[in-house]
């Protein structure tokens, strides 16, 4: 009986402790959790099945604006904008009907001051003996990322505007070449739609040979290099479009190189226009060529003339009149015909002078270095300026329009020099490598400022200058200039030597 009392006993003692002990669990627990939702980072708060608010952590009143003493007045439709109020009661609803927590929800919050917040929310029910008691929310304030969000997003959209509205083609290209991103304008200039070019490498719109130079180019971009070039698109349909490219290399964020961005400028109709252009300077340049060398025989041919009747028949006169003298005893009479056989005389020599220049005979029958030495001579002797001409002495083989588009070209830069520079001495070079021959044209004179002069027509001073640049650079060759106020000029011509069979 005793044995059972002290049983008895025990167990009471033993169920008082269990109860304690438990006691003190739950007093820890409760101690933990009240410690986890205070220090908590994100708001947390609780409220009932209706929306009241029952207790809500530091993080969330401090959000919000409100205090403690404020909780008991707080409920969804005082914090939430009205029109997110009946969403957020038909989705406690919906997790009293599931049992479970919902997707996160987005929620427009107002603040004590009456400005609003949104707020990311995780809700989960809170159930008391096996039944739905409560609601437990965490949320986030994303405000500021929305504000972001926002912000890229009309950003995103005005350049994608900017983007689909320009005049120019735009491409991007990853790493490895593949089109990632093409405008509009860029799929009207190929004649392919956005999904037939977007996946693909950039050679579907390349032939062979602009894909060499494309594979340039690419490795210009991994270097950074980002110099214009040009480029012709193969479009859908094979038509070629010519184009600027402007290329910009793309890096990641470990400065690695990662694509290209390519904004292309259709010039198709330009290029013509210059291929027009050229061909346009082309038949001019061949047009002057041939004025000159329809001038130089018409020269050519007054010379004859000048030569060939008015020179004979004036030493015809010449040797009549003397005969004449010789029948005749007046001394009178045979001195008078002596002073016209004298002015004859001087008449048929300037006829062979006037003849010498017109057709510089010593031109076709001496050659060019000849030429130019006999016209420094005349020059010297009509214009007192000292000439000297050094040649080195290796044969240069010309043309016939090169003989004398140069001899041309000289003589306009001794007048030159004569009516311009004011010189007092001119030299010129002769020298020939493997396939030109060079005139070095040099004058002290008062020289002038390269960089304000042009090859001009349009220019009175110039036009000479410019129908040598322009008729040399017909023939395959160049003209190089050099001056400077009060340091003299240096021309050079630069002209194609005959090749072996050319007459």
């Amino acid at each position: 009986m005793d044995r059972n009392k002290k049983q008895r006993s025990e167990r009471t003692e033993s169920a008082a402790t269990e109860r304690v002990r438990g006691a003190g669990a739950m007093a820890e627990t409760e101690e933990r959790y009240r410690a986890l939702f205070e220090s908590a980072l994100c708001s947390v708060f609780i409220h009932d099945l209706r929306g009241n608010f029952i207790d809500a952590n530091e993080t969330a009143l401090a959000t919000l604006g409100y205090q403690r003493k404020d909780l008991p007045s707080l409920s969804l439709s005082s914090i939430l904008d009205s029109a997110y109020v009946a969403t957020a009661r038909k989705r406690i609803e919906e997790m009293i009907a599931s049992g479970s927590s919902l997707e996160p929800f987005l929620y427009k919050v107002k603040k004590k001051n009456g400005d609003f917040l949104w707020m990311e929310v995780v809700s989960t029910l809170i159930h008391h003996d096996g039944k739905p008691y409560a609601v437990q929310g965490m949320a986030w304030n994303v405000t500021e990322q929305l504000r972001i969000r926002e912000a890229l997003e009309q950003s995103e959209a005005r350049y994608r505007t900017i983007i689909e509205t320009m005049n120019e083609g735009l491409s991007v290209l990853d790493r490895n070449g593949t089109l990632v991103l093409v405008n509009s304008r860029f799929c009207s200039m190929t004649g392919y739609r956005k999904e037939e070019l977007i996946g693909k490498h950039v050679s579907i719109v390349l032939d062979r040979d602009n894909e060499r130079i494309l594979r340039n180019q690419w490795l210009l971009r991994k270097k950074g290099f980002a110099e214009s070039y040009e480029i012709t698109l193969t479009r859908k349909d094979l038509a070629k479009i010519e184009t600027l490219v402007s290329p910009q290399p793309v890096y990641n964020q470990d400065g690695e190189f990662d694509g290209s961005i390519g904004i292309f400028t259709d010039i198709t109709k330009m290029k013509h226009t210059e291929r027009e252009l050229r061909s346009y300077q082309e038949r001019l340049r061949s047009l002057a060529l041939e004025i000159s060398m329809v001038e130089e025989r018409e020269r050519r041919y007054i010379a004859r003339e000048l030569q060939d009747t008015l020179g004979h028949m004036l030493t015809y006169c010449r040797r009549k009149l003397g005969e004449l003298c010789e029948s005749l005893s007046s001394p009178d009479v045979c001195a008078a015909i002596k002073e016209i056989n004298q002015i004859i005389e001087r008449t048929i020599h300037q006829s062979k002078a006037l003849t010498d220049e017109f057709s510089t005979q010593i031109l076709y029958e001496n050659g060019l270095e000849a030429a130019v030495r006999w016209l420094g001579s005349q020059f010297q002797q009509l214009h007192g300026i000292v000439f000297r001409v050094e040649d080195d002495l290796k044969p240069k083989p010309l043309s016939d329009e090169t003989n004398i588009l140069l001899y041309q070209s000289v003589r306009e830069l001794f007048m030159n020099a004569v009516r311009h520079a004011r010189a007092k001495n001119v030299s010129v070079r002769f020298e020939r490598d493997y396939r030109h021959i060079r005139i070095d044209v040099r004058d002290d004179g008062v020289g002038f400022d390269v960089s304000k002069m042009a090859f001009s027509s349009t220019q009175k001073d110039m036009f000479g200058l410019f129908s040598i640049y322009e008729r040399l650079t017909y023939l395959g060759g160049h003209v190089h200039l050099e001056s400077g106020p009060g340091q003299g000029t240096r021309f050079t011509l630069v002209a194609p030597l005959k090749s072996p069979g050319r007459k």
